[in-house]
């Protein structure tokens, strides 16, 4: 495989790992019910114990995979090539120089 194929490559995997992430950026209050109700029927704990449970199981979920979609994108733009880093960091420099 050439580098240009290998980078391809890559950018591809980059781009369905983004895809896959962006599936549960939002919570699924289904999916939350069932799983309070799952909890409940083992039951170690009241309902609203279990809905608590299953929320918080939610909640790291999101922002588990909001913090894999972060790096995702991080490792996307690393990719570029050096002028287009160095585009972004003239961009970047100048936004920091007008917030001034």
């Amino acid at each position: 495989m050439t580098t240009i194929q290998v980078k391809d490559l890559i950018i591809k995997n980059i781009n369905k790992e983004i895809n896959h992430n962006s599936e549960f950026i939002s919570y699924n209050r289904k999916s939350i019910m069932k799983q309070a109700h799952k909890i409940f029927k083992e039951g170690t704990c009241s309902f609203s114990d279990s809905l608590k449970q299953a929320w918080e199981s939610a909640k790291r979920v999101v922002i588990k995979c909001r913090i894999a979609l972060t790096n995702a994108k991080t490792r996307l733009m690393d990719l570029y090539t050096p002028e287009q880093n160095d585009k972004k960091l003239n961009a970047f420099v100048n936004l920091l120089v007008n917030l001034k």
